[in-house]
């Protein structure tokens, strides 16, 4: 019998029913070095949370999995333990929710504008307003002001900005992105340019400022869940799609927050 790290209650380790391999394990509830004992036999029952689908994977899930799975070789392949892993895969979450409401919100507003014109630069000039005041905490009112802002931050890589909000640079980009393409409609439109294509490159450059002012006036309006599932079931496929070009072995079991 061993007790915890502060004594409040002893554990005792599994009676071993297989012969055992060796294998030493670190306890974080005795806080110290144990055998690694199955509770049935050669049989590990192995839980791993899994991704929160709503965007693409990037590094750090990369390090996660890829640990993971070096370890689960290695009781497979080495020690010849039948480990059963089972990954819980979060398909309900708030930024699940608000991903796919952007997302939607985005494609209906691309369907209505099929031409350049003044009231859709106008509404881009709304949103990019909206999210520098709200994303990066400048209320700007005309272009000089960007511009003054721009000289200020430099190319939004600033040390100290970055350590104050770690997606002040992505944030700052989205909206230099959206600067830039309002310029460049407003020159489209004095030229008599006002093509289906130079809309379209107004509102792709944009989306990123767009989704949240679209999503502040009609949140409400989405109410399809399919749209939330959908978007789920689209960064779910492409999750496991990099875990096959990592060569990191698949679950056992996939279970969904959406399943219970």
């Amino acid at each position: 019998m061993t007790f915890t790290s502060n004594n409040s209650s002893p554990w005792t380790p599994p009676e071993p029913s297989h012969p055992q391999t060796g294998l030493r394990v670190y306890n974080s509830l005795t806080k110290s070095e144990v055998s690694f004992v199955p509770r049935e036999g050669n049989y590990v029952s192995w839980y791993a949370c899994g991704p929160t689908v709503y965007d693409a994977a990037h590094i750090g899930h990369a390090r996660n999995y890829v640990s993971f799975d070096i370890i689960r070789r290695i009781m497979e392949d080495y020690f010849n333990y039948d480990v059963n892993l089972v990954m819980n895969v979060t398909d309900i979450d708030d930024k699940i929710i608000v991903r796919a409401r952007h997302k939607h919100l985005v494609n209906e507003y691309r369907s209505q504008v099929t031409n350049l014109d003044a009231k859709t630069v106008q509404d881009v000039e709304a949103a990019f307003h909206a999210f520098v005041g709200a994303r990066l905490g400048e209320t700007i009112t005309n272009d000089a002001g960007w511009k003054l802002y721009v000289a200020k931050v430099g190319d939004g890589k600033n040390p100290e900005m970055v350590a104050a909000d770690e997606k002040f640079t992505l944030r700052f980009e989205a909206a230099q992105a959206a600067f830039e393409a309002i310029v460049s409609a407003r020159q489209s439109l004095a030229e008599g340019k006002s093509s289906k294509d130079a809309v379209e490159a107004l509102v792709v450059a944009s989306e990123d400022v767009l989704a949240p002012w679209l999503d502040a006036q009609f949140a409400t309006t989405v109410k399809d869940h399919r749209i939330f599932r959908d978007l789920a079931a689209y960064w779910e496929k492409d999750f496991f799609e990099d875990l096959d070009s990592l060569q990191v072995r698949r679950p056992n079991i996939i279970t969904r927050v959406s399943e219970f």
